[in-house]
């Protein structure tokens, strides 16, 4: 087996991989985003009180 057909296998086999989980994967990641993005909001309003 030459090293190009080994990485055209590699290559489909990862593919195969992140379409199948790219659906799930990108619910999760903006989820996260934006539990992220809301907490830092929040400790940004938080600091603004402060400096009052």
């Amino acid at each position: 087996m030459n090293a190009s057909s080994r990485y055209r296998e590699v290559k489909s086999f990862i593919l195969n991989i992140y379409c199948n989980c790219s659906k799930h994967c990108i619910k999760m990641h903006t989820d996260y985003i934006h539990k992220y993005c809301i907490l830092l909001k929040y400790r940004y309003v938080l600091e603004r009180l402060k400096l009052r």
